[in-house]
């Protein structure tokens, strides 16, 4: 089903980092925003 979808057949999708914890706060929210970031720009 995951291969199905639009935005994969467009090769639209990008992995983010492993090691960044999703509930450790503030820290780890900048890490993840940072990361989504650098993901968009690609």
């Amino acid at each position: 089903m995951w291969t199905s979808l639009p935005f994969v057949k467009a090769d639209r999708v990008h992995r983010l980092p492993d090691g960044i914890w999703m509930f450790g706060g503030p820290g780890s929210m900048e890490a993840y925003i940072d990361a989504l970031v650098d993901a968009l720009k690609k």
